[in-house]
């Protein structure tokens, strides 16, 4: 399930919109992010979009309740829809929303549309409100909708709450302390706890996060195995793949991924003393297809390696004098040249920025995942703004995101015009009226 298409009318009692969402079928053996670019003057409602999508997500009308508009509609690639219609009941402002699905037919509600106001217009249908919603959520669990703001950013820890943490402040920087043990997941910061709840779940459901075709290992396995005359392996090749097995692993292991459990040594020698076994055929049938399920095990691990290595590269392409990487116990470990080591609070406002965009990218999902950026080029150079949009891309490798971003940046989107949906007039079409 992914967004297809929003349409407003009568905003700020003056535009209407529409935004087209590009999608990609489940079919599809490419896993590709999708991009939405919403270019336009200040006024138009480039935000007010992102925070009505937002808003219709979580079924929180807030927003709406700040603006004029006349309608908004949200359609899924599912068919489904979910409308919110602004009215008038006894001269008080409400709302009809309507969510309708192939399956259900339309449910209707009407909500109070005051601001400060909540919940149902009307008293005692408070359980239709809470049926209506419970509807809405179980049809679309499967879209992770997130709204990134610039102005999002955590207030700076007290150094008592580092010190708790295994960390000392000195100098103004966190450095950490020689009782530092390692952390639970709610003691990290929330950048790197994200990191690390990627790492686990990734390796538990990889098709959650990757989209790949997994070969039929099983059955080839057993119908190897129950042939007459099993195929012969050489020794030499079996012990080859097994020591590039056990180099990858150790290579992957500082990324906190789990390894599987098996020891090479054992499995040398058992592979020389079938030299000269009478059952060398089937043990070597038997040692080769563990080593394949082994290998196909590693194929998933590295779709996580890769991309938290892309990760890491793309954050050391922009950063000049600090050095970030996946850390297995804290999640995120970010070092100055120096070797000081730097909680994510403690970055400047464009580099942790930059830090929260590229995480949001690593953990997105196969698909499913909704990015609203709003005014992603503040705090950034332009150098950085050039780069952006790409190294984002590149970020959620294997898995296809759908990224909205708002900007007034030409330096974002000049590569991108094809993804490029202007809202409002144009300064040209301006110009031409007067």
């Amino acid at each position: 399930m992914q967004l297809e298409e929003l349409t407003i009318e009568g905003l700020f009692d003056h535009f209407d919109h529409r935004v087209v969402f590009p999608t990609s079928s489940e079919e599809e053996e490419d896993a590709i992010p999708s991009l939405v670019i919403l270019h336009g003057r200040n006024g138009v409602g480039k935000t007010t979009i992102l925070r009505m999508i937002d808003g219709l997500m979580q079924l929180n009308f807030d927003v709406f309740r700040e603006v004029p508009f006349s309608l908004c509609s949200l359609l899924f690639t599912t068919g489904d829809r979910l409308s919110v219609a602004d009215g008038r009941v006894k001269r008080q402002r409400v709302f009809d929303v309507t969510f309708e699905t192939l399956e259900e037919g339309k449910q209707n509600v009407t909500l109070d549309g005051r601001r400060g106001k909540k919940g149902a217009f009307r008293e005692g249908e408070t359980p239709k409100v809470e049926e209506f919603r419970k509807t809405f959520f179980s049809k679309t669990n499967s879209i992770f909708f997130d709204y990134i703001a610039t102005s999002r950013r955590p207030e700076p820890e007290e150094p008592d709450s580092l010190r708790a943490m295994g960390y000392e402040f000195r100098d103004g920087v966190v450095v950490q302390s020689a009782r530092a043990q390692a952390q639970r997941a709610d003691q990290l910061q929330p950048l790197a706890a994200k990191v690390a709840a990627f790492v686990e779940s990734a390796q538990l459901d990889y098709r959650r996060f990757f989209s790949t075709t997994e070969p039929e290992l099983f059955p080839r396995i057993l119908q190897r195995l129950s042939e007459a005359a099993p195929e012969e392996y050489a020794p030499d090749e079996l012990a080859r793949r097994l020591n590039n097995l056990r180099d990858e692993g150790e290579r992957l292991s500082r990324l906190g991924l789990e390894m599987e459990r098996w020891d090479p040594d054992v499995l040398m020698v058992y592979l020389e003393e079938l030299s000269s076994s009478p059952n060398r055929a089937y043990g070597l049938a038997v040692l080769a297809a563990y080593a394949e399920v082994l290998e196909s095990r590693a194929e998933q691990r590295a779709l996580v390696a890769n991309r938290l290595l892309t990760f890491e590269a793309i954050m050391n392409e922009f950063l000049l004098d600090k050095h970030v990487s996946v850390d297995p116990e804290r999640g995120l470990r970010i070092e100055t040249t120096g070797g000081r080591v730097l909680t994510e609070n403690r970055l400047s406002s464009g580099e942790y920025h930059l830090l929260y965009l590229m995480v949001e990218a690593l953990v997105t999902r196969r698909r499913g995942t909704v990015i609203a950026i709003d005014e992603p080029e503040m705090s950034m150079h332009i150098a950085w703004q050039r780069k952006l949009i790409p190294n984002l891309l590149r970020c959620a490798s294997n898995a296809a995101p759908q990224f909205i971003f708002a900007t007034h940046s030409p330096d974002i989107v000049a590569d991108y015009r094809s993804s490029l949906i202007r809202i409002g007039p144009d300064e040209e079409d301006n110009a031409a009226r007067s």
